[in-house]
């Protein structure tokens, strides 16, 4: 996996961690789970460009 690739990934997993230990949903709480969808869209666009997912337009 790519740094970048990884660093989404860590990205998203804080952030919705940190939607998971909200006891109240606020501002904060909107705010983490926007980062986190954000990060995890560009996680899997770093996977693929980093060519880790291969894609086989031949189904077999």
């Amino acid at each position: 996996m790519s740094r970048s690739a990884v660093t989404f990934l860590l990205f998203a997993l804080c952030s919705w961690i940190g939607v998971m230990m909200m006891p109240v949903a606020d501002l904060l709480d909107t705010t983490l789970k926007f980062v986190g969808a954000i990060s995890l869209i560009l996680f899997v666009l770093a996977l693929i460009k980093g060519r880790k997912i291969k894609f086989d337009p031949l189904l077999r």
